[in-house]
């Protein structure tokens, strides 16, 4: 199977996350790269109640939340174990959200969310990143439609991604896949942030917001060119990219993504995710 048909079978793939596990009150989300995409969405949804801090973040603060969720796919990223260890020690309630049973992370959880897919190495994360938006929601017992509404896109180098809400975390988790797909520059932007002065960066081509049905984005709409709005859910906004991320791969016969064929930055980056310990 090609790297593209892979890509549009995880973008229309069943989400079957099942949790008898419900969180109530306020709680820190931590995470990396696509599960610090996943909880920012989830902070849109639920402001007040839910913030996303970065592992490194966590590691070294004390918060008033007695409640932190942990997310890594792999169970394998260093700081978010660093992390945990750091609030454990404090006397935090830990959740883990992983995909890896067998991991460091679960053994030192107090309760464990398990995904079901472990992912393929030749992809990059999209069925991963959908399980975990879906994960979240129900943790916190929030329901989420998904109704495969894709709204297709073009994809260039040097694409905004702009959100607000939980839209904030979908471009996020877009500006991600560029990089690791194509090795694309782009930009993840706040909606409302975007017009102080991102907007006169020059090498721009396009602009792709993700709905949280502000009027603001109607306005950017029409003011600008090359701009697509992607509504629906959280789900689908996901879906989407990662539908017009398989459209992209295919119109360049793109085979293999990136961050494959770049060997000495995936050794580099690997070691600093999975190996460098701060503890």
């Amino acid at each position: 199977m090609e790297l593209w048909e892979e890509l549009r079978e995880e973008a229309l793939a069943e989400v079957d996350v099942r949790t008898d596990l419900r969180v109530e009150g306020k709680a820190v989300i931590t995470g990396a790269g696509d599960s610090y995409a996943a909880g920012l969405v989830l902070a849109g949804s639920l402001p007040g109640s839910v913030r996303v801090e970065d592992p490194l973040t966590v590691t070294t603060n004390n918060f008033d939340e007695s409640l932190v969720v942990a997310v890594s796919v792999s169970g394998k990223t260093a700081r978010v174990l660093d992390a945990v260890r750091f609030q454990k020690s404090r006397g935090k309630k830990v959740i883990v959200v992983t995909a890896n049973e067998s991991s460091e992370l679960v053994r030192v959880a107090d309760e464990v969310l398990l995904l079901p897919f472990k992912g393929k190495p030749s992809v990059p994360g999209a069925l991963t990143y959908l399980e975990t938006l879906v994960a979240l929601y129900k943790l916190f017992g929030v329901e989420v439609e998904d109704m495969k509404r894709i709204t297709r896109f073009e994809l260039k180098e040097g694409t905004a991604f702009l959100g607000c809400g939980s839209g904030m975390g979908n471009a996020y988790f877009a500006h991600l896949k560029l990089a690791e797909t194509f090795g694309w520059w782009s930009l993840s932007e706040n909606l409302e942030l975007f017009a102080h002065s991102p907007m006169f960066i020059k090498s721009l081509n396009e602009i792709v917001i993700f709905s949280c049905g502000s009027r603001l984005e109607e306005e950017l709409e029409r003011r600008l060119d090359n701009v697509t709005v992607v509504r629906g859910s959280v789900v689908d906004q996901a879906r989407s990219i990662i539908m017009s991320l398989s459209d992209s791969v295919r119109s360049l016969g793109l085979q293999r993504p990136f961050f494959l064929t770049e060997r000495d930055l995936l050794e580099k980056s690997s070691y600093i995710i999975y190996n460098y310990r701060l503890t």
